[in-house]
């Protein structure tokens, strides 16, 4: 069965539809492709008909070219194919998880950018998203977050838990004294040790390194 992470599944699952419907029964056969100036395959006969199909294809589609002038090329139903997913004029013709999650995602992060003035609405055009996506992925979960925090200064405090509208006011709050003693409870409570040098004993290491 034709997954739909396959690049062109629309092919994919009108060839298996098709094969389903046939009375004659198929067997496959793996047939190296490209094979014009090779002996890698055995099936030399198999390999040869690709060949010539490819270049029928190839002639075909330069005499539609030739009158037509499609730029781009259309995007067009084939029979048997199945359902299928569109996103505008385009069909989608390997509609993973990502690819996907990239159509209804994609848009509307990179106009968060243009909103925020990060960058200017000609310039997301002109960004390279998936060299961008590639290099993320490269990087360990820590960066990956490090990287997103610091670029768009989204971060759990301030102006972002007042988006959140879990806080009243982006400044920090300190709690005031009797709340301090209400969460601490009753005292007395003992004094905490000075901080000066006269508190702090120098480490073991650091005194026979140094004296």
């Amino acid at each position: 069965m034709p997954k739909c992470s396959q690049k062109n599944l629309d092919l994919l699952q009108a060839i298996w539809k098709t094969i389903q419907e046939s009375p004659i029964e198929w067997t496959t056969q793996h047939v190296y492709g490209h094979q014009d100036c090779k002996a890698k395959d055995s099936h030399r006969r198999l390999a040869a008909l690709n060949c010539e199909m490819d270049t029928l294809a190839k002639q075909h589609w330069a005499r539609i070219y030739a009158k037509v002038q499609l730029t781009p090329a259309p995007h067009i139903s084939i029979h048997n194919e199945g359902w299928t997913i569109w996103s505008g004029t385009d069909k989608v013709v390997a509609p993973s998880r990502n690819a996907l999650h990239s159509l209804l995602a994609d848009q509307p992060t990179q106009m968060w950018w243009v909103r925020h003035n990060r960058i200017s609405e000609t310039a997301k055009d002109l960004v390279d998203w998936e060299t961008c996506s590639t290099g993320m992925k490269a990087l360990k979960p820590g960066h990956q977050r490090w990287i997103t925090k610091h670029a768009s200064a989204n971060c759990g405090v301030g102006t972002t838990l007042l988006t959140w509208k879990a806080a009243a006011t982006a400044t920090l709050q300190l709690p005031s004294q009797p709340e301090v003693q209400q969460a601490l409870g009753p005292g007395p409570f003992p004094e905490a040790p000075p901080l000066g040098l006269e508190s702090m004993e120098a480490p073991q290491h650091i005194i026979h390194r140094h004296v």
